[in-house]
């Protein structure tokens, strides 16, 4: 029975460090996984995404022969996303989503794209007060079903409260490997 006993201890002795152990790690995980706090000059260049709240429509749409582009933005998710509704009015209609929100210091956004592919790009650090953003690939998924063709490159540039303009690249990879780009730049007038 004695023996049993300083068994049973010896496990609740072990039982509780372990506990402990966990709830340590779970403590250092936690502080490791602090996200990087925003920088001034990023959460301005949030703030200008922002901004863009409404309605826009562009009519000089290199890709799409000078049919009308819509675009229209609203804040999701409480403020922490814009979301911008991509609209190619006339005969064949293609609606696309992209999301933009802060990433710890990084300004980054999701491209839901017509083609099946889902894109991330990630904003270059803003300077203070920058009225361009230039955003690059980091990755996509869904690849195989576009064929390795996606949204490369996006710089939007801010004029004033009621224009501004984005330059899409469309990156393009044939059977033997070599890739083209294509760029489509709209400017946009706010819809009032």
């Amino acid at each position: 029975m004695k023996t049993l006993a300083i068994a049973f201890l010896l496990c609740l002795i072990g039982a509780t460090s372990l506990v402990a152990q966990n709830q340590n790690d779970s403590h250092h995980r936690h502080v490791a996984e602090k996200p990087a706090t925003p920088s001034s000059a990023t959460l301005s260049a949030f703030e200008k995404l922002k901004s863009l709240v409404g309605e826009w429509e562009a009519r000089d749409g290199v890709s799409y022969g000078g049919k009308p582009i819509r675009i229209s933005y609203k804040l999701v998710s409480r403020g922490s996303g814009v979301m911008e509704t991509y609209t190619q009015v006339g005969v064949d209609v293609i609606e696309m989503v992209t999301v933009y929100h802060l990433d710890g210091d990084n300004l980054v956004l999701t491209h839901f794209c017509a083609v099946n592919n889902q894109v991330r790009l990630r904003a270059e650090p803003p300077a203070e007060g920058a009225q361009e953003l230039r955003f690059s690939y980091v990755d996509a998924t869904n690849l195989s079903v576009s064929n390795r063709d996606v949204m490369h490159n996006l710089v939007v540039t801010f004029q004033d409260h009621d224009h501004f303009t984005q330059a899409w690249t469309w990156r393009s990879t044939n059977d033997q490997g070599k890739t083209y780009d294509d760029k489509a730049v709209y400017n946009f007038v706010r819809r009032k």
